[in-house]
């Protein structure tokens, strides 16, 4: 007794530690089942009395107490011993409240997934049509042909399936043997892109045909959803959600199958240094919790409502975009707006993965090649990663949760990170090169970095913008930006898919530029970059129509190439009996002529005003606008919505806009339109 009583601690008679002075010790980290019984321990600990704040508002007394959690969170807990001297003394421990995950896991389309049985990681390689597996420690097993252009996979047992966009096709692989078992091919020019898995088989969307696809015991049925139809996911209790992936200047949406469409709202935050407004678009796959109660959604928010028409204000680099995350109750089907949240200096969020107990967020943002982590019920900031590699596009967490791994796509590589600490940097355990041949030459692989990548302050000021953020995967992002601080007006995006086949034509819907490098002035200008040319380059070349920019810069040459290097998509359309008749009866091919449809020529610049021009049409270089370049008809069953300022939402109301379709009959237009989406 003597001893205890010089080191100032005595055992009350509750058995508890009494001292004169105090020292807390809140014990071990806590995970506990909503509606359980949570212990927290606190018998390292001295004082006089014990006080313990749960995090929730609620607080209990004594070393050891125990307590139930009635709602989902991450808390900190805080222990606060007294002593008999009247000092206190505080330590936290962390508090994991999880809803309990349904039995059945989720499924979502990917570009990189784990088995946990042969603990194997499998990721596509789209432009080397095969795709790759490796082991949890990073050696590479092997790499597999596929059909072309493998977009997404998703594992189901011991098969892996894998979407192919460009050859139409899923194809299952047996992940024992490493060999095909099936190939279930799709209609010519139906894209496939996301493939997921459920107890009814594999769902496949066709963003070409507007379709999502079933497959199951061998048999292909079809659902029509609506446009865009881009990743897919599959809740435990047998639910899809598919995402439009470019939405419309009001809504974002979801489709749902079966039940109604889940609407992402426009979000009206006033601009300022952290926040913008727009509408929630490019929406990749969706991830549903894994106790199935809300649906978590990737994408970027694009500020159609900034522009000198639309309010006065100038469309600046930091109010053009920002990336998101946005929630979805699935108890109620609507939008939890709680669960919104802008990603200040982040262009654009391309994955969600969500840690196995669902209270951790990790999005992946390709631009600034980073991962930030939040908590999933606040959306508070818990983490982040950075460098993780070239155009990132996928994500997926280890069985155990402490692992990422991570597609660094335009490195080739697949790398890893230990995520159970991120309270410090966290530094690759491993990266692995997922292909044996690069598919691409040199100057097209470089070309597509740079087309894809905003952390290069040469492209872009703080991150926000890249070429890819609003020509995703080189096609246009269906929004119509107010571009009237640059001199032009309302202007639809425009796809960059058929330059390839159409030669460097003018350039924007007023031919303002003539080489692709003149993208330098957009650069410099919208994104906020510094710019790829010497500031004496730039002074001689700054002229869009001037003297020409190419050969000046790797950079920019690298990028042109790349661009010119895109291919087209194939229509999933047939044309209809007389529709190509209709078209040249209407006097269509006059500007429209086969087999570009188009009468725009890079060495012969024609623009033409059909009676489109309207206050909102802006200039032209500084002066006014005497008509606009030619667009090409090839692959326009993808670009709505029309004409230059996005006015027309379908072709039939494109074309009746034309002054020359005055004349026009409703069948003539049935059959023009009909006719165009075959292109």
């Amino acid at each position: 007794m003597t001893v205890f009583w010089l080191l100032g601690l005595m055992i009350g008679c509750g058995g508890e530690p009494v001292s004169a002075w105090s020292l807390a010790d809140a014990g071990p980290d806590v995970v506990v089942s909503v509606g359980d019984i949570a212990t927290f321990d606190g018998y390292g600990s001295m004082g006089e009395s014990f006080v313990w704040d749960f995090g929730d508002g609620e607080s209990g007394e004594g070393l050891s107490v125990e307590h139930v959690f009635l709602a989902p969170g991450n808390f900190t807990a805080v222990l606060s011993a007294t002593g008999e001297d009247g000092s206190v003394s505080t330590d936290t421990v962390k508090v994991t409240a999880y809803r309990a995950p349904l039995s059945r896991g989720e499924s979502h389309s990917s570009t990189i997934a784990v088995h946990s049985g042969s603990q194997s990681i499998w990721v596509v390689n789209p432009e080397a049509d095969s795709v790759s597996m490796l082991s949890f420690g990073g050696e590479l097993l092997g790499e597999l042909a596929t059909c072309e252009h493998p977009r997404t996979l998703a594992i189901s047992g011991t098969e892996v399936a894998v979407a192919c966009e460009y050859g139409a096709a899923l194809q299952i692989i047996d992940i024992n043997t490493a060999q095909t078992v099936s190939l279930y091919q799709f209609p010519e020019g139906s894209s496939p892109y996301g493939v997921a898995a459920s107890e009814a088989g594999w769902w496949v969307t066709l963003q070409g045909s507007g379709q999502v696809s079933n497959i199951n015991n061998g048999n292909i049925e079809y659902y029509d959803v609506g446009p865009d139809p881009r990743g897919v996911a599959v809740g435990g209790d047998g639910r899809v959600y598919v995402s439009r992936w470019r939405s419309t200047d009001e809504v974002g949406v979801v489709y749902e199958l079966p039940g109604e469409d889940l609407i992402l709202s426009y979000d009206y935050t006033p601009d300022s240094d952290t926040t913008s407004r727009g509408v929630p678009t490019l929406i990749e796959t969706p991830v549903v919790s894994p106790d199935g109660g809300f649906l978590y959604v990737p994408g970027h928010q694009g500020n159609t409502s900034r522009g000198l028409l639309r309010d006065g204000l100038d469309l600046t680099f930091e109010t053009t975009l920002r990336a998101i995350v946005r929630g979805v109750n699935l108890d109620t089907g609507e939008e939890d707006l709680n669960l919104a949240k802008q990603i200040d200096e982040r262009g654009r969020t391309v994955a969600i993965e969500v840690s196995e107990l669902g209270n951790l967020l990790y999005l992946l943002h390709p631009g600034t090649e980073t991962v930030t982590v939040l908590d999933a019920y606040t959306l508070a900031p818990a983490g982040s990663l950075r460098d993780v590699g070239a155009s990132p596009n996928g994500l997926v967490l280890s069985p155990d949760g402490e692992t990422i791994y991570i597609q660094a796509w335009l490195d080739r590589e697949v790398r890893a990170f230990d995520v159970g600490d991120l309270s410090s940097l966290v530094e690759p355990l491993w990266s692995t090169r997922t292909i044996a041949l690069e598919p691409l030459s040199a100057a097209e692989l470089l070309g597509k970095r740079v087309f894809y990548n905003s952390s290069d302050t040469r492209m872009a000021e703080s991150g926000y913008i890249t070429c890819s953020h609003c020509h995703p995967d080189g096609r246009d992002d269906g929004l119509v930006w107010d571009f009237s601080d640059r001199g032009e007006g309302l202007r639809n995006t425009t796809s960059l898919l058929t330059l390839g086949e159409l030669g460097t034509n003018p350039l924007h819907w007023t031919g303002n530029f003539d080489e692709l490098q003149d993208f330098e002035n957009d650069i410099r200008g919208g994104f906020g970059g510094s710019g790829f040319l010497t500031e004496e380059q730039w002074a001689a070349t700054s002229d869009a129509l001037g003297a020409p920019k190419s050969g000046l810069s790797e950079e920019l040459d690298a990028l042109s190439m790349f661009v010119m290097s895109l291919g087209m998509l194939e229509s999933p359309y047939e044309p209809p009996v007389g529709g190509e008749s209709a078209f040249i009866a209407a006097g269509c091919e006059d500007c429209h002529p086969a087999p570009m449809f188009t009468d725009s020529l890079s060495d012969d610049p024609i623009r033409h005003d059909v009676g489109t021009i309207s206050t909102s049409s802006g200039g032209r270089r500084g002066g006014e606008i005497d008509g606009f370049d030619t667009p090409t008809l090839l692959g326009v069953h993808l670009t709505a919505p029309y004409l230059h300022d996005g006015s027309a939402p379908d072709l039939s109301t494109a074309i009746r806009l034309h002054d020359s379709a005055e004349s026009l009959t409703d069948e003539s237009i049935d059959l023009i339109e009909g006719y165009l989406l075959s292109l």
